[in-house]
């Protein structure tokens, strides 16, 4: 089962501690299967093939043999080897058993994260290609980037869980002992114990963003990955300079074309591109000339630290080097032809004796480098910074018995740099696209400066990458292409028209019950004023109504009531009389007698019951 190599990688790292060699290591394991299977004699390839299928491992034959030589109770004979178990040293097989059980436990938090993130659930080839890939991802081999992107973003959601942190860091440390085993000590077996040993000189040449590493243009997790590498570097150089750095002539075209860029951008004010190098360098400058002296300190930086421009001006120009031309009939990156030319074709063998390799962090590179153009047992013509500080740091040997474990090898820094190169890649991707869509005709100018200043919001940092950003992170890393935002912009924009049309229509429709309500307002008010006039009228005439009635009352009083009075009044005042004549002659000649007073008095009535006066 390809999970108890994981289990296995596990007991290496924590075995490692108390021992002082790999053998010591390799001597566990072999006593556990002899424990096991009660093997009491054995040939030497039946050993190999029987713990190896064990542990699934894939064990070099002489790691296997110069161990069975460092052990107790095992008896070398002519043609097989015999075992004394008193003698064997007791294995406490514990440990194997207990890792293998936080292997179930940590496969099935996996498990379940990648089936929540796929909404589905995973069947038992799935489950299996799962282990595969993340053995890979743990050996930084080619990892599919679907799975890469869980892998790495479930680690950061678990960055506070101490069962997962410490058993994925165990595992990664263990992988880098097996590696080392299976890889640097596996082809001269008279030599296998010279670790740490340099015979042959190595040019290492660095690809453009691994000097913006060690500079510390790219963040604080990718400048101590960079230092990391460089102190091993350090530490092997110490007696003799083994170890030389290069970079090609067109990696130095292409920083100066990069710092050109910052220039305008300084000048422009308009940073089109947001990439963590580039706002590190504009980064309190005014003029160009703050980025021409950022650009002089840069190179002067890597002339300090002894990083030469490479002298080879004849890669392509000198015939001799036609035959180690692999561009053939496909198109492959130059900086793969020109460490092939170095090489002379020659790319197998052990690492510290290959000569010349390229560290890049470039995915097209790398693609190549260890798909298109690469033989098993091949040494890549390209490899990242972490595959040579994994290498180096087994060279070394590091991981026996000092607890001397690089920052870098920490899985959860690892999973925010690949979080934070895949999203680089997915942005470069994508800026293409626009220029390719723009250059088409298929968006317009003003389009391509909306999908660029969306771009520049994706950018992070490893430093600034967190558990919180882990859904916004894979939702931009689900988009390849910038095709899916350019029509969910055309949608936006469709349904922006069509709530600003409804929304013209709605204010067409107020403003057209506005103007009725107005006219209404007006109606009424012209009806108001008209029954306020008809009401005051019709006060008038009650009024004078009352002030007739009364009158009329007290001449019917007077003339038919209470003609004492009246005589009295006659005589005393005839002035009185007279006027009261001239009252009733008024009346008279008006035509209002005594029928129609009454009449009056009833019309008055109907009209104050009518308005309610």
């Amino acid at each position: 089962m390809k999970k108890n190599v994981l289990a296995s990688y596990a007991v290496f790292s924590i075995l490692k501690d108390n021992s002082k060699s790999v053998y010591d290591v390799i001597e566990v394991f072999i006593a556990s299967y002899l424990q096991k299977a009660k093997v009491y004699n054995f040939s030497l390839s039946e050993i190999v093939v029987n713990i190896n299928n064990e542990f699934n491992f894939k064990l070099p034959t002489a790691v296997i043999r110069k161990s069975l030589k460092h052990m107790k109770g095992i008896i070398e004979n002519d043609e097989d080897y015999s075992v004394d178990f008193s003698k064997i040293k007791k294995i406490d097989v514990s440990q194997i058993q207990e890792s293998e059980q936080y292997m179930k436990q940590l496969l099935t938090l996996i498990y379940s994260y990648i089936e929540t993130r796929l909404e589905k659930k995973l069947s038992d080839e799935e489950k299996q290609e799962i282990i595969s890939e993340f053995i890979k991802y743990l050996l930084n081999s080619k990892c599919s980037d679907l799975y890469m992107k869980f892998f790495a973003t479930f680690l950061l959601e678990n960055e506070n869980n101490e069962f997962v942190v410490k058993y994925t860091n165990e595992i990664k440390e263990g992988s880098i002992i097996y590696v080392g085993i299976t890889t640097d000590l596996q082809v001269d077996d008279n030599n296998i114990d010279n670790l740490g040993i340099f015979k042959h000189k190595m040019i290492i040449y660095l690809d453009t963003e691994i000097l913006y590493h060690y500079y510390g243009l790219n963040g604080e997790y990718f400048k101590q990955q960079a230092m990391d590498f460089f102190n091993l570097v350090k530490e092997i150089n110490k007696k003799e300079r083994y170890i030389e750095f290069r970079y090609f002539a067109d990696v130095k075209r292409e920083i100066h074309d990069y710092y050109r860029a910052a220039e305008e951008v300084v000048r422009d004010g308009i940073l089109k591109k947001k990439e963590c190098a580039m706002a590190e360098i504009i980064k309190g400058c005014s003029s160009p000339s703050d980025i021409i002296n950022k650009r002089t300190k840069f190179f002067t930086f890597l002339k300090n630290n002894h990083i030469e421009e490479d002298e080879i001006d004849s890669y392509y120009t000198n015939e001799e080097n036609y035959k180690y031309n692999i561009e053939g009939g496909e198109e492959v990156h130059p900086y793969l032809n020109y460490i092939n030319i170095l090489r002379k074709g020659h790319n197998s063998g052990k690492l510290i004796n290959i000569g010349y390799i390229l560290i890049t962090g470039k995915s097209i590179l790398l693609s190549q480098s260890w798909e298109k153009y690469w033989k098993e047992k091949d040494i890549p013509r390209a490899t990242t910074l972490d595959y040579l500080t994994e290498h180096f740091w087994f060279i070394l040997n590091k991981g026996f018995g000092s607890n001397s474990t690089l920052k870098s090898f920490d899985t959860i820094a690892k999973a925010k740099t690949i979080l934070s190169s895949l999203i680089a890649s997915n942005i470069s991707s994508k800026y293409d696209d626009i220029n390719q869509r723009m250059d088409s005709g298929e968006i317009s100018f003003e389009d391509a400066v909306d999908f660029v200043a969306g771009l520049r919001e994706e950018a992070r940092k490893p430093d600034d990458i967190t558990a919180k950003d882990s859904n916004y992170i894979l939702s931009i890393l689900s988009e390849s292409d910038i095709k899916k935002q350019i029509e969910e912009k055309r949608y936006k924009e469709a349904q922006l028209h069509t709530a600003l049309k409804k929304n013209y229509e709605m204010e067409s429709e107020m403003e057209k019950k506005d103007l009725d309500l107005i006219s209404t307002q007006k109606e009424l008010e012209k009806y108001k004023k008209q029954d306020e006039k008809r009401k005051r009228r019709n006060r008038w005439i009650i009024r004078i109504s009352l002030v007739l009635i009364s009158i009329l009352f007290l001449i019917c009083y007077f003339k038919y009531l209470n003609k004492p009075l009246l005589n009295w009044l006659n005589s005393k005042y005839t002035k009185t009389k007279s006027d009261l004549g001239n009252l009733f002659g008024l009346l008279g000649f008006l035509g209002i007698n005594l029928s129609n007073i009454k009449s009056l008095i009833k019309f008055i009535g109907k009209k104050i019951k009518s308005r309610k006066l």
